[in-house]
């Protein structure tokens, strides 16, 4: 993962960790500015964006990573459903 102007060397390690227990690429984190727990931003399948609370984080990693491929299934879903 390279490190890019706006992104610390520290921050870029956190998301490599996260990736590597989430089995997905960790992207960013997004504030929720006081409303709810941080998001974490991951790269999907298709290379669009999937939201998900930082809170996942504190789950054990093989229900995190079931959590994420749920919804990474429904977004599937979403994507190939016919118009």
């Amino acid at each position: 993962m390279q490190v890019g102007p706006t992104q610390s060397a520290a921050k870029a390690c956190l998301l490599q960790f996260v990736s590597q227990f989430l089995g997905v690429t960790a992207f960013a984190f997004q504030s929720s500015f006081g409303t709810k727990a941080h998001d974490l931003i991951l790269i999907e399948w298709n290379g669009s964006t999937l939201a998900v609370g930082c809170d996942l984080l504190l789950m054990p990693c093989e229900d995190a990573r079931r959590l994420v491929a749920e919804k990474i299934e429904v977004s599937m879903a979403l994507f190939r459903r016919p118009a």
